[in-house]
């Protein structure tokens, strides 16, 4: 809506639509040649607005100049310029310009440190400011005085105008709702702050010690609805919600405040808000607080009750002797080998608990601060019962002194946090896993674990078959062969590991006959989710929910289901079971590894007859076996893992006997899929959707519950043996043996339909397997460094150096060298074998990354042991290659174009949004300035992708740690500008000003948060803290980062602005359009839908994460 033409007359005719346009009017042509100025008003000076604001802050030349501590230049825009001293910053809402806050002048200054702030004070005193002046929620600059604690202050302010603080000062201001009204002074303010020395001269400015009903309701009428209400209800909730300062100072644990309240006419008999609504009402609650007195003898009763810091944890209950809990079991038996593994686990915790209780008990014995927490405490006691003696001679009363009629207040006993409950003791019990175990059963399932350990088979088949198979009398007692006790054990496994290996194959014979797979047929429903949005990626997966559905209704015979032992445990699945067969061996033998199942207990003790027993047990269970089952089966994850600890463990001759027997690590449906021969007979299964000209199997598998193996999941076991780290596996597959091995497993089993497909293929099967086995073997060596660091990897990767030296310069997909490697996973002892073999230190991986880059990527949150290893690994570098290593680029983490320190700290120190500056991160950035002093640190003048300097970006991101350790080297660089054209004061005066400008003091509290905690709760250590002193503000790391970067520039005004260049500044613009143009052409390569699946990367890449 655009003005009317006569209020056009009286105003700029601003359009309340567009807030901007201005109506022009329409005058005649006399008129407008009049207002050309002729040519002798060209030489007079332009007239602006002084108090004009800046488009971004909102702040006007004045309220820079306060902000910046320029007293002179205040006075000049005042006095010279006419500056509005009154005029506050306006801060307005974002979504609508609504008023939202205002930041006076007089608090402005008290942003400046405290001498400063007192000579700007009295300046803009002089100049017209006045204490008096609120902003529009009431508050004035004594509340904001309260809070921080500048008390200095207040006597500048008295000395200029004290009938203005005297105003202040008793000035209310009232927020919140008519029901819970928050009401704020500035001696409450001080209080809420425990600014003591603020509080008492607040009253010495005659600030009043009490607020009368009066004072709060002139203030209460902001409050809606306060209007219609009665004064019963005013004042209702007056005395119900509004806190008295000396009630607030008894709360807060300030009885020296408290007196000074007195001294100054404070009511002794001031009554606590609930005390308050009893004495009004006449009710009697159950729990009140009282007068001010019950307060203060309720306060020195609870710190009396505190005689040091309670422990929190309760002592374990100690372990009895073995015999009482080994007491009626015989030796060599299964219940005597389970109790006694019990009860050792039981001693190991035991001992833990032991340890953590004593540990938080000399924690809490020697906690620093402990000391003087107690003093504190003493003291506290001293000043109260001072208090006390106070309000007595001043004629205070309890409650109960005022209310004789008010029953007495129930006692309740406290229950201690730290109750020190005992534990319940241990007890020896033997469980099972399976389908409601009743006792009875458990009985039953513990003689039938005593014959699979003795090896008794006919009562194994009396407690599982019954004595007469065709008798149905008992058959209600027979007990599930396939069922585990607490360890996973079961009677099959118990009995492999005892060596009875005939009544082993008995078991699961009677598996076998007790298993029965579900008959009845299952329907499976399908529904398909579409989404509303495109979906771009073809390797999403897709929406399908199944859901099966039984067709069968009744059953026939329900004593007959109840009768039988009808299992759902196949043999495959009982012979497969991962028992915990790492118990069976020492510590020093599993050196922190946990092998579970019969497979893994095979190899790990060497035994070739068990592991050909258990796979012929295997193959001919597989061979009987329905296709269902043969789904299921869990051998397949069991050969990976049991291959693997054979390649780990160098155990050779299992190893032989796995790819023998099994084929254990070939990828045969990988390599027939691979071998250029089509499968002749028709899938069994729907293969898929055709996406993008092919089959998508792998969504087919998945809604079978079924997994799809990539050609790259398999390794070739060369590079799986250097990974593990074994020096004998890796001589065994750089051999013939290995060929063999497979060549023969191959003709075992020269009837499988892969293996016709491969034999069908061009190179044959007996090439494949070659050429699969010395796939990526030039990556060996990358492998054997990403081994764990042992005697034996040692060794391994120095048999690699001498027998294979072309290794040293190979890169793998990701461009990594063996050093590289070294470098990234800090592998010490890996890397001086390489540098003295004469690996190329000044490789880069295809993101640009070096050696230095590498190393300093492992470092984001390191630990004292990472120092030592940093320091070691930066001694490998060839001095000579120091100076470029520092300064090469990389693209691997934004904003790009990054050094070694600056992709550190990109990484380490703000990555996360925020600075995270601990000790040990620290002590990196000094070691790696320590490490580049020779070069001058010319490293830290470089511009990264965004054209910042790593200074620049300390600034921007509040390190203000980090920042002075680089200045120290480097001070000429804060005033080096970046490519936009700002220094790092720049942006630290930005920053600093940005947030004074912009963030209104918060100097109110609802009355749900005024609930102290008290010293006594509070940790020791908070006591040998640095203590807040007087006239010193907590300032944000903003504010010290502008204090470093000033008090750099004003220690040596020579100190010149050091431009950015045109070439530094075309070189960040060619390196955004760059990178813009690598973004479009992976979007467009995203939609086209052109991954490349052949792109996945190698070994390296896979086991690289792993390693770490």
């Amino acid at each position: 809506m655009v003005s009317n033409p006569s209020d056009v007359s009286d105003s700029d005719g601003r359009s309340d639509a567009t807030g901007s346009f201005v109506h022009v009017k329409e005058g005649d042509k006399g008129t407008r040649e009049d207002t050309i100025p002729d040519d002798a008003n060209d030489q007079e000076p332009d007239i602006y607005d002084i108090n004009v604001l800046a488009w971004d802050s909102h702040a006007s030349p004045l309220h820079l100049a306060i902000v910046n501590g320029h007293v002179e230049a205040v006075e000049e825009l005042v006095s010279s310029f006419g500056a509005d001293v009154l005029l506050p910053v306006k801060l307005l809402n974002e979504y609508n310009n609504s008023p939202k806050a205002a930041i006076l002048t007089l608090v402005l200054a008290q942003n400046l440190p405290l001498e400063k702030a007192k000579v700007m004070t009295t300046k803009l005193l002089q100049l017209g400011a006045s204490a008096a002046q609120a902003d529009m929620h009431e508050k004035t600059a004594l509340h904001e005085l309260a809070t921080i604690g500048y008390s200095d202050l207040i006597d500048v302010y008295l000395d200029h105008d004290r009938p203005a603080v005297e105003r202040a000062a008793n000035h209310l201001s009232a927020s919140g709702y008519y029901s819970n009204p928050v009401i704020n002074s500035a001696l409450l303010t001080a209080i809420k702050s425990e600014n003591t020395i603020g509080a008492i001269k607040l009253l010495e400015a005659n600030a009043k010690p009490d607020i009368p009903f009066e004072d709060y309701a002139e203030a209460a009428k902001n409050i809606i609805n306060v209007y219609g209400d009665s004064l019963v209800q005013q004042k209702e909730v007056f005395h119900d919600q509004i806190i008295q300062p000396i009630v607030l100072a008894v709360r807060s644990e300030q009885p020296l405040v408290a007196l000074e309240l007195l001294a100054h006419g404070a009511d002794p008999n001031t009554l606590d808000p609930k005390g308050a609504k009893i004495r009004l009402s006449g009710t009697s609650p159950l729990l009140v607080e009282g007068t001010i007195l019950d307060c203060v003898r309720a306060k020195i009763e609870d710190l009396r009750e505190y005689q040091g810091e309670a422990v929190q944890s309760t002592p374990p209950q100690p372990l009895e002797d073995d015999s009482v809990y080994l007491e009626g079991l015989k030796d060599d038996t299964y219940q005597m080998w389970t109790a006694k593994a019990a009860l050792e686990k039981e001693k190991m915790e035991y001992e833990t608990e032991k340890k953590r209780y004593a540990d938080n008990l000399e924690r809490t014995k020697t906690a620093k601060g402990l000391d003087e927490k107690k003093a504190a405490v003493q003291a506290l006691i001293c000043d109260f019962e001072k208090l006390e003696t106070e309000l007595l001679a001043r004629g205070a009363k309890t409650i109960k002194e005022l209310r004789p009629d008010m029953p007495d207040r129930p006692v309740y006993e406290d229950i201690p946090y730290n109750t020190e409950t005992q534990s319940p003791r241990f007890k020896i019990n033997f469980t099972f896993r399976g389908p409601a175990v009743t006792e009875a059963q458990t009985a039953a399932y513990i003689k039938l674990f005593e014959a699979a350990w003795c090896g008794d088979l006919d009562t194994i088949k009396t407690l599982t078959l019954g004595p007469n198979v065709h008798h149905t009398k008992d058959k209600r007692q027979l007990l599930e062969i396939g069922i585990t006790d607490s360890r996973y054990f079961s009677p099959f496994s118990i009995a492999v590991v005892r060596g009875h290996l005939d009544v082993a194959k008995a078991i699961l014979v009677i598996a076998n006959a007790q298993y029965k797979p579900p008959e009845n047929k299952k329907i499976s429903k399908y529904d398909a989710y579409v989404s509303d949005y495109e979906d771009e990626s073809e390797d999403d997966e897709l929406n399908i929910n199944q859901q099966t559905i039984s067709d069968k209704f009744t059953i026939d015979n329900i004593g007959e289901i109840k009768a039988h032992v009808e299992s759902n445990i196949s043999p495959l699945a009982v012979l497969a079971e991962s028992c915990q067969s790492y118990v069976l061996f020492d510590k020093e033998t599993l050196a922190d590894q946990q092998p579970t199942g019969v497979f893994l207990y095979a190899i790990w003790k060497d035994d070739v007859n068990l592991l050909t027993f258990l796979l012929g047990l295997y193959r001919e269970l597989f061979d009987k076996a329905s296709e269902a089952d043969r789904e299921s089966d869990r051998f397949n994850d069991t050969s990976g893992v049991a291959f693997c600890s054979a390649v780990r463990l160098g155990r050779l001759r299992c190893l032989e006997e796995l790819i023998k027997s099994t084929g254990a690590g070939l990828p045969l449906d990988q390599l027939a899929e691979k071998s250029g021969v089509e499968a002749q007979e028709k899938p069994v299964y729907y293969q898929g959707l055709s996406i993008h000209g092919k089959k998508r199997e792998d969504w087919a598998a998945t809604n079978r519950g079924m997994s799809f193996l990539k050609p790259r999941d398999m390794h070739p076991p060369l590079l799986l043996a250097a990974f593990e780290g074994s020096l004998e596996a890796v001589e065994c597959f750089l051999g013939t043996a290995p060929s063999r091995y497979y060549i023969e497993f191959t003709k075992k089993h020269k009837h499988d339909k892969r293996l016709k497909r491969l034999a069908q293929s061009e190179q044959g099967i007996e090439k494949t397997i070659e050429n699969w086995l010395s796939l990526r073997h030039e990556l060996v060596l990358h492998c054997a460094v990403m081994a764990k660091t042992t005697e034996e990897t040692e060794r391994l990767v120095e048999y690699l150096v001498k027998s294979a030296p072309y290794c040293l310069e190979v890169k793998s997909a990701d461009g990594y060298t063996p050093l590289a490697i070294a470098f990234s996973l800090h592998r010490l002892k890996f890397a001086k074998i390489l540098v003295a073999a004469g690996a190329n230190q000044t490789a880069r991986d295809k993101l640009g990354n070096n050696i230095l880059h590498l190393l300093l990527g492992g470092f984001v949150d390191p630990d004292e042991d990472d120092l030592d290893t940093l320091r070691s690994m930066l001694d490998l570098i060839d001095p000579l290659l120091v100076s470029s290593l520092l300064t090469e680029r990389s693209y691997s983490v934004e904003p790009g174009s990054l050094t070694p320190l600056a992709q550190w700290m990109a990484r380490s120190l703000w990555g996360s949004g925020i600075s995270d500056e601990t000790e040990n991160k620290i002590a990196v950035l000094q070691a790696v300035l320590d490490f580049a002093e020779p070069t001058g640190q010319k490293h830290l003048e470089l511009l990264d992708g965004a054209g910042n300097t790593v200074l620049h970006d300390a600034a921007r991101c509040q390190l203000s740690k980090a920042l002075p350790l680089m200045l120290e080297r480097r001070p000429d660089l804060l005033l080096r500008e970046n490519a936009t054209g700002s220094t790092p004061a720049d942006l630290a005066d930005d920053a600093w000003v940005g947030d004074t400008i912009s963030t209104p003091a918060a100097t109110s509290w609802p009355n749900t948060m005024l609930n102290y905690s008290g010293v006594a709760k509070r940790t020791p250590e908070s006591f040998v803290e640095p203590p807040r002193k007087e006239g010193h503000r907590p300032w944000s790391k903003k504010r010290k980062i502008h204090e470093i970067c000033h008090g750099q520039v004003q220690g040596d005004e020579s100190k010149k602005r050091r431009l950015v260049t045109l070439f530094e500044a075309n070189e960040v613009a060619k390196r955004l359009a760059a990178k813009q143009t690598n973004n479009d052409r992976s979007s467009r390569r995203s939609v086209g839908g052109g991954s490349n699946e052949d792109d996945e990367g190698d070994e390296v890449s896979v086991w690289i994460h792993q390693a770490r």
